[in-house]
């Protein structure tokens, strides 16, 4: 699969307890928050991720900040996310594979009406962080 990385800027503003709201400056669908820097960084790729999901055009980012007066406590931080990635995480397609266990895990398994393919998923999942 080619990489598609976009950057974009966003800001965060500060709120008095300390939680951020994001704001894409050229994405204006793209908005969300997080009770922390960490946590909003975070939602802020997904947010740019769901909001060109489905663009064939991207909108041109901004570079020049100059003219965008912020609070001190607010920052412009730029933002990337790949978006071939993104949309195939999205992706519900489905894919057949082979694999091979020990007999007696599938006899337990098929005993316990267990579904071969959601838990191969949910362990695929888990063993790479999503």
């Amino acid at each position: 699969m080619s990489q598609k990385e976009v950057f974009y800027p966003a800001i965060f503003f500060q709120d008095k307890e300390g939680a951020y709201t994001v704001q894409f400056l050229d994405v204006p669908g793209a908005v969300t928050f997080g009770e922390n820097l960490s946590e909003a960084f975070k939602y802020a790729q997904q947010s740019l991720g769901e909001a060109l999901y489905d663009q064939a055009n991207l909108p041109e980012a901004t570079l020049d900040f100059t003219h965008i007066d912020l609070k001190s406590s607010d920052k412009i931080v730029l933002i990337n996310i790949d978006l071939n990635d993104f949309r195939a995480k999205k992706s519900h397609k489905k894919v057949k594979k082979n694999t091979l266990i020990p007999e007696y895990l599938a006899v337990l398994a098929e005993q316990k009406k267990i579904n071969f393919s959601a838990t191969l998923t949910e362990a695929l999942e888990e063993k790479l962080f999503m």
